[in-house]
């Protein structure tokens, strides 16, 4: 007797989605605020106030399910919610953090909400984690992060434990019918309804085992960075010094640009030991010795030739001052990582000044830096922070400090930050500054704040969407020699800018290349030298005012590429748009528009 065909059903089991919490927080309740069409909620969530539990399948790209968390702040600190993070193994699967209400934050003692969506999208190509989560004030990481996708393709689709059943009867029946034909059985009105009804099912059947399902396995923990406290055995007189790992520390007093000096704090100042070794910085600093905080990491890798530095773990919540902290460290370097540095709190900070001055100076490797989750609000000067950031770079060049609150730093510590970043940089240049802070009651001045960005690179963005300049009265020279002999460059986000008390626009835009300014409005009376000497500017100008200097607005601009302009839109009020015009010679690629309302 031959053999009958067998049929093997694939048994499976979806694990939870577990949110696992700490003694910070306390987990009071979870609900599902809303899914995609295709997304299933395999089970209800649920919480037993330390884990969050839910069971999820998705089906195609772009599917999510977001989840709303109330949670009591049971750590003696105020805890922030938002951000976002991807899991390391699964370039697939990202997380959302974000808060409801108009709180970002929750305080001791009380209860907040969050949500937390989880979204399949092809497009997410992170492959270390973000910052995404309740994370707290004084530790350099959230206390939220994603650890663990497993994504299933290829499965059963849909279907419970009637649908296996019911799967596994048809492909049994179908089996006798084809086992009953191939015996020359007699075939009876039975067996023609079996297969009939196997042969209209298959299809079904086939479509569901060949349906893309991605069950989520994954343990979003809720972790707190411990502090490092550590024990010096000597005496306790200013000048005192320890060493413990990687570094050295003083006692009362900080490094400065040619040796030690003293603080009138009683906290450390700390170093890098061997600035010339190249070997990778893994120790963890000291928050505080003998009780006393570490204040102080002026210069602590000043002209450092290791370009590998973790800061993983650093608690750097007490740290006051950050001065020259990474200034002309990884000079030449090919294998450039500033792990975890996005994580580094700096609330307590006042003095961010030359911070990046230098850094990567000459790099055979790409620079990327993102800063965007530092909270800098209590910074009062960052004078020169990024310049000469990524200098003469042999590779792209990347920073990102998108979001920074800056508003506590006057003029005088502003218009310097972005100055001369990427400058001879051979490869891309790209600078992400949107929607920085700045009080526009102390920030007067942007001179030459964006200037000599990207000289000689082969492509330059800048972003400058959102900035405050409302208070800003002199903007000549802001982005003078922006790009200067770079094959593209683009600044986005100039027609978010009010310049409407600008009385000085002179040089602004002057001496740059190839670049696409989007959209500038003009308020200024002065208005000379704006673009002279630029080469293929491409741009719209609605100009309000008209000027009462515009001496050599568009003098030695030159267009040697098809598509690129300058059109200048006016209103009623500009009588001498013509002259502006005709101070390029010939006026070729300048274009008079429309007249614009004022």
């Amino acid at each position: 007797m031959k053999k009958m065909l067998f049929v093997l059903i694939l048994f499976l089991m979806f694990p939870l989605v577990a949110f696992a919490a700490n003694e910070n927080i306390e987990i009071k309740s979870i609900t599902l605020v809303e899914k995609s069409d295709n997304t299933k909620e395999v089970a209800n969530a649920s919480t037993d106030g330390e884990k969050l539990n839910f069971n999820l399948m998705f089906f195609e790209e772009g599917d999510s399910a977001t989840y709303k968390a109330v949670v009591e702040n049971k750590s003696n600190e105020r805890l922030y919610v938002n951000g976002s993070s991807y899991d390391s193994n699964n370039d697939n699967i990202g997380y959302e953090f974000s808060y409801t209400g108009n709180k970002d934050y929750i305080d001791p003692g009380e209860e907040g909400e969050f949500n937390v969506k989880v979204i399949y999208d092809n497009a997410i190509q992170k492959t270390e984690f973000g910052s995404g989560g309740i994370y707290r004030t004084s530790t350099n990481a959230p206390l939220v992060l994603a650890n663990k996708i497993v994504s299933v393709p290829n499965t059963l689709k849909n279907v419970g434990f009637l649908g296996i059943i019911l799967i596994g009867f048809v492909l049994v029946c179908v089996g006798i019918g084809i086992y009953q034909v191939i015996e020359n059985k007699k075939v009876n009105e039975l067996t023609i309804i079996v297969l009939l009804f196997g042969i209209f099912a298959i299809p079904n059947i086939v479509n569901a085992l060949l349906s893309t399902e991605i069950p989520i396995e994954t343990t979003i923990t809720i972790k707190k960075v411990k502090e490092n406290p550590c024990t010096f055995e000597g005496t306790l007189n200013a000048g005192a010094t320890y060493v413990n790992g990687q570094f050295t520390y003083k006692y009362k007093q900080k490094k400065t640009y040619d040796g030690w000096g003293d603080i009138t704090e009683d906290g450390w100042g700390m170093v890098l030991t061997d600035t010339t070794s190249t070997e990778p910085v893994t120790s963890t600093m000291c928050t505080s010795i003998n009780g006393k905080p570490v204040l102080y990491l002026d210069y602590a890798f000043y002209n450092a030739k290791a370009s590998n530095i973790a800061f993983s773990n650093w608690d750097t919540s007490n740290v006051i001052s950050l001065k020259a902290f990474l200034s002309g460290a990884a000079s030449g370097a090919s294998s450039i990582e500033l792990k975890d540095i996005e994580y580094l709190d700096v609330s307590n900070v006042t003095d961010f000044t030359y911070v990046f001055y230098s850094f990567g100076t000459e790099a055979t490797t790409s620079i990327n830096v993102d800063v965007t989750k530092w909270d800098m609000s209590s910074a009062t000067d960052a004078t020169d922070i990024f310049q000469y950031f990524g200098k003469n770079a042999q590779a792209d060049v990347n920073l990102n400090v998108s979001g920074l609150d800056l508003r506590g730093i006057s003029n005088t510590g502003v218009f310097t930050l972005f100055m001369y970043i990427g400058q001879g940089a051979t490869g891309n240049v790209s600078i992400d500054a949107s929607n920085v802070k700045i009080d526009h009651t102390k920030v007067t001045s942007l001179y030459s704040g964006f200037s000599t960005i990207g000289v000689g690179s082969t492509s330059v963005t800048l972003d400058v969407t959102g900035w405050d300049t409302s208070g800003v009265t002199n903007m000549s020279a802001a982005f003078v020699n922006f790009a200067s002999n770079a094959q593209s460059s683009r600044i986005i986000g100039l027609d978010t800018w009010d310049m409407r008390n600008v009385t000085n626009a002179a040089n602004m835009i002057c001496s740059t290349y190839n670049l696409d300014f989007g959209t500038i409005n003009l308020y200024a009376p002065n208005v000379s030298v704006f673009f002279a000497g630029s080469v293929n500017p491409n741009g719209v100008v609605n100009m309000y005012v008209n000027p009462t200097n515009y001496s050599a607005f568009l003098a030695g601009v030159s267009h040697n590429v098809d598509g690129k302009s300058v059109t200048i839109n006016y209103t009623s009020a500009v009588t001498n748009i013509d002259s502006i015009i005709a101070t390029k010679t010939p006026t070729t690629n300048v274009i008079k528009g429309n007249i614009i309302e004022g």
